[in-house]
């Protein structure tokens, strides 16, 4: 589309002046909130929004099978219109071993009291794991003023994305930007055909309308999360983390207008079958390797918890802003420590605790947190976050697509999913709970200060050492230095081993670390590394050449068969060299021992070729 000067100034000032409410006003649908009954002899507070209509039933294991019907006649006391099977799958039929079958039942008495009185029935009933109320989720964002200058976008709004206060998410990207094979699902209000999304998005599915049509997003909370994971720098507006790869809308936001109400509706059963629609495509072209959720309920929604632990990928569940401790809650309603599943706070450009966020309302509140320090898996930038936008009310649909700030924990919670999908693109033989692991053993430390006016030692995403790490298994040795003990290979050739890894030196080779890499031609290790262990290298049979740096000991069978190297540097620092550490390396030629004090039993047995030492 050709536009002229003038008409582009004016785009680019409407582009940047749209502001669009992301508070979520949920009314008549659902009920007010506090909502007190006795359940399980204590008193249970149902602080979120529910819909009047269904109570969300968890069956136990026991009873629960693949697509098993249960008829409502099985929930004696209550009346029951139909039952809908959440977790029914199409294709995959393969669970893990507890799966739990999880029922929305429609209830006769529509009523905030027939929610209540059917779940009192219930909770005690044979076979029920747990009951709850359809509760009504809302997004977790709050939408700032914008600057009319494009700089403010690229520079003041990018902040996230850099070294220090940010994630260094430049330092991941000269490694690698992504892989359009790694697919991000989002749960969310829909994703817009922004032009810095549209080449990157694929065909989701809408929870709500039952059908393929997600590019209607009105609230624009889901267009703006997909930037921040994988918008496409086009020289305009914003980039996100991971700019190479698939983003798939999961659409569960609705807005319905019954005469003079228009009632918004996130609700718990569109959410389990959003994330059973994933985990039903496991294993297929369509696999969603990792879903974004930045909605409300962590700590408290058990159900979705009790879907997450059946999702086979990495789940990244945004910790909420209410600037509450969710120890709290979570000791009301059980673990949410679940393999899979990482928890995301929100910070401010100074490694602090965003707080306050500034609501439409003139109320504040900020990134919930953890006092325990346990809860809260990870905290990454979530203040004045600049991304994709649509407006709906723009005058003309060339305005519509847009860009703007939001902050809250759902802008936090997409930066670790594009990290999460840059680790995965360039290792994508990490599982989801080796994805988490290493996400977090590649945080920086950082001192946070809770509102109580305590400090506490928190993580902070760093997308650099993640990315890195992703090739790299390491311990941790007992003095702070690192070991390393096996490595991906993603196609080197030459290889040079970092002197860090999440921040610690890097001192040790392990046993077997680098065995049978045969795609290595060269390896060079740093000046850090005094100890090569056992068949370290063995089997290397294309590499050609090592520099050792300023290794001290090489370990029994450390070189074996590798029959091309033909050079070695580094050997004079070497003290000892082990039993058959260089056997059957049948191209070596010439070899300077140094001060080498230990040679092993065959040491060089089978080095044909070698005729000076």
């Amino acid at each position: 589309m050709n536009i002229s000067k003038n008409k582009s100034l004016k785009f680019l000032t409407l582009l940047f002046v749209s502001v669009i409410s992301f508070v979520i006003s949920i009314t008549s649908f659902c009920s007010n909130k506090n909502v007190v009954l006795a359940q399980d002899n204590s008193e249970q507070v149902y602080e979120e929004e529910f819909v009047y209509d269904s109570v969300i039933v968890v069956l136990d294991s026991s009873i629960s099978a693949v697509n098993k019907v249960h008829s409502k006649e099985f929930f004696n006391g209550v009346e029951i219109d139909y039952v809908k099977d959440l977790t029914y799958r199409n294709y995959n039929k393969t669970v893990n071993a507890d799966f739990k079958q999880i029922l929305q039942l429609f209830l006769v008495n529509k009523t905030r009291e027939g929610v209540l009185y059917a779940i009192e029935t219930l909770k005690n009933l044979e076979g029920v794991f747990s009951v709850e109320p359809n509760f009504c989720e809302r997004v977790e964002a709050t939408q700032e003023e914008i600057n009319t200058e494009i700089q403010v976008v690229n520079n003041q709004g990018l902040w996230g994305l850099k070294s220090g206060k940010g994630i260094n998410a430049v330092g991941a990207w000269n490694i690698t930007t992504g892989s359009k094979d790694v697919r991000v699902g989002i749960i969310d209000t829909g994703i817009a055909q922004h032009v810095d999304l549209a080449n990157n998005l694929d065909i989701g599915y809408d929870f709500v309308n039952y059908n393929t049509i997600t590019s209607d997003d009105v609230e624009s909370h889901g267009t703006h999360v997909a930037g921040i994971i994988g918008a496409v720098w086009n020289g305009l507006g914003v980039t996100g983390v991971c700019k190479d790869v698939t983003l798939v809308s999961l659409q569960v936001y609705t807005e319905d207008n019954d005469g003079d109400d228009k009632r918004e509706v996130i609700s718990i059963d569109g959410i389990i079958r959003a994330i059973d629609w994933a985990q039903d495509r496991w294993g297929t072209e369509e696999q969603i390797d990792i879903i974004n959720y930045s909605i409300s309920g962590f700590g408290e929604n058990t159900t979705v918890r009790q879907e997450v632990s059946q999702y086979n990928g990495l789940f990244v569940w945004s910790a909420g802003n209410e600037n509450e401790d969710v120890d709290v809650k979570i000791a009301k309603n059980g673990s949410f420590a679940l393999s899979n599943l990482i928890s995301v706070g929100a910070l401010k450009s100074d490694y602090n605790i965003a707080n306050p966020f500034r609501w439409e309302n003139g109320t504040t509140s900020g990134s919930n947190y953890s006092s325990s320090g346990v809860n809260v898996d990870i905290y990454a930038p979530g203040a004045t976050i600049a991304s994709t936008m649509y407006n709906e009310k723009a005058s003309e649909d060339i305005y519509k697509f847009c860009y703007g700030y939001n902050t809250g924990t759902s802008m936090a919670a997409p930066f670790v999913t594009g990290v999460a999908a840059l680790m995965l693109s360039y290792n994508p033989t990490l599982t989801a709970s080796e994805l988490k692991s290493k996400i977090l053993s590649s945080a920086q430390d950082i001192t946070i200060t809770l509102p109580s006016g305590s400090t506490q030692t928190a993580k902070k995403l760093d997308a650099y050492n993640a990315v890195l790490l992703s090739l790299y298994d390491i311990t941790v040795l007992s003095n702070g230095t690192v070991e390393i003990d096996s490595f991906y290979n993603n196609g080197y050739t030459a290889l040079e081993v970092p002197d860090t890894l999440c921040g610690r030196t890097v001192v040790t080779i392990d046993s077997l670390a680098f065995a049978n890499q045969t795609q290595l031609t060269s390896v060079t290790l740093p000046a850090t590394v005094t100890s090569i262990g056992e068949s370290a290298f063995s089997g290397c049979t294309n590499l050609t050449s090592i520099n050792l740096g300023v290794a001290q000991t090489i370990g029994d069978y450390a070189f074996q068969n590798c029959t091309s190297l033909t050079t070695i540097s580094g050997l004079s620092g070497v003290v000892y060299i082990g039993e058959l550490a260089f056997s059957n390396c049948s191209a070596l030629t010439s070899i300077n021992l140094g001060v080498t004090q230990t040679i092993g039993d065959y040491a060089f047995q089978n080095c044909t070729s070698l005729t000076t030492i």
